[in-house]
């Protein structure tokens, strides 16, 4: 599985997720490379689109949006 340009180290959390999806969605997958695939995105949309309360139940996207606006009112 290919690393996104801005991986940054792995959380407790974010294994917990992975685990339960690997659980749950484990015996789907045809072969190794679909199941790589579909983790692929299935990180990129738990990195990116999902809220995190971490910053205020907003996405990641979100966020660095809304802190690029108010940085360049500043």
């Amino acid at each position: 599985m290919k690393a996104h340009a801005h991986q940054r180290p792995v959380s407790a959390r974010t294994i917990i997720e992975l685990r339960r999806f690997l659980h749950l969605y484990g015996t789907l997958f045809s072969d190794l490379s679909q199941a790589c695939l579909i983790i692929q995105k299935w990180n990129e949309d738990y990195d990116q689109h999902r809220p995190h309360s971490a910053l205020g139940n907003i996405s990641p996207s979100e966020f660095i949006k809304e802190f690029t606006l108010e940085k360049q009112a500043a």
